[in-house]
């Protein structure tokens, strides 16, 4: 088994569930913050994922 593929497999899935988790607590558990507007989640999730990328790439980078 390469160690490697499954570490980066589940960092991925980390990266990509743990905000889902996050939104699925805000709006399930009382007190746990606000909700926020569309336009809010939107500039969120668009950093999220350009940070992502911008990781990626700079270890796609620094790997070669």
């Amino acid at each position: 088994m390469n160690w490697k593929r499954v570490r980066f497999w589940t960092v991925l899935i980390v990266i990509l569930v743990l905000p889902w988790l996050i939104g699925v607590a805000i709006n399930n558990i009382p007190n746990f913050g606000s909700v926020g507007s569309q336009s809010e989640w939107l500039s969120f999730w668009g950093s999220y994922a350009g940070s992502i990328i911008a990781v990626l790439g700079v270890y796609w980078q620094v790997s070669k």
